[in-house]
């Protein structure tokens, strides 16, 4: 006779790898527009979803002001968050849509 807590173990654990959703990945940026990824050696250009702001066509240069120190954060936060072809981002898959949560930087 086997060990009840045992069997439960393994119960547990087979269920509990069907029910897992997909890991977080990174993906390479190739085109902006039209928006395409790179998820390992498959391009993505269908289902994606995305925080505006990150491909966002905003020149800043064309628009005056005389708040100069709003001007300069202002192209700070463009530039950590909007996507260009090469950068890399975090992605994650749910089903059959992939979000791309941000811009992914090396330290």
């Amino acid at each position: 006779m086997s060990n009840p807590y045992t069997e439960l173990s393994k119960i547990m654990e087979q269920r509990g790898a069907a029910l897992n959703g997909y890991n977080l990945e990174v993906a390479k940026v190739i085109s902006v527009n039209p928006l395409t990824i790179r998820v390992g050696e498959v391009d993505i250009s269908v289902n994606l979803n995305i925080n505006p702001a990150m491909i966002l066509n905003l020149n800043l240069d064309n628009i005056t002001t005389e708040e100069v120190g709003l001007k300069e954060a202002l192209k700070g936060i463009l530039s950590a968050i909007q996507i260009k072809p090469g950068n890399l981002v975090a992605v994650q898959r749910v089903g059959d849509s992939f979000y791309i949560l941000s811009k992914v930087v090396g330290a």
